[in-house]
């Protein structure tokens, strides 16, 4: 169980990495990752992203004053919000996801084929078995 501790800081620390190197908080990237599937709302990204909806309401405020999100009302419920992207949050996200992409790459270029098909099965089957 220890590797899979280690392995998990050492994917949070090419998030970080990644982040600060494109002008991004940690908690930006997160948001833009949250976001790149489909508009969410403020509590849903509160949920996944366990904070309070004080402290969403922040950092939805900052990447909005960055340029990176918009806030729709919500057409379902009009006292929601939504939280999408803007064409440069997009590019952002993007970006991000790319390098990232490319640094988790290069830290397994050395294993065998197998070897990666096989991480990526076990890693797939333990986020799925533990989805909430």
């Amino acid at each position: 169980m220890a590797a899979l501790v280690q392995g998990r800081d050492l994917v949070q620390q090419v998030l970080v990495t990644v982040a600060a190197e494109q002008g991004l908080t940690p908690q930006q990237a997160k948001v833009l990752c949250i976001v790149d599937h489909a508009p969410v709302s403020m509590r849903q990204l509160s949920g996944l992203l366990r904070i309070r909806k004080s402290s969403v309401t922040g950092l939805v405020d900052r990447a909005h004053s960055a340029g990176l999100i918009v806030r729709t009302p919500d057409p379902c419920d009009g006292r929601s919000w939504l939280v999408d992207f803007t064409p440069e949050g997009r590019a952002a996200v993007r970006r991000f996801k790319r390098a990232v992409t490319e640094r988790l790459e290069h830290m397994i270029s050395r294993f065998a084929p197998q070897e990666c098909a096989d991480l990526d099965a076990l890693l797939s089957k333990l986020v799925l078995d533990n989805e909430s």
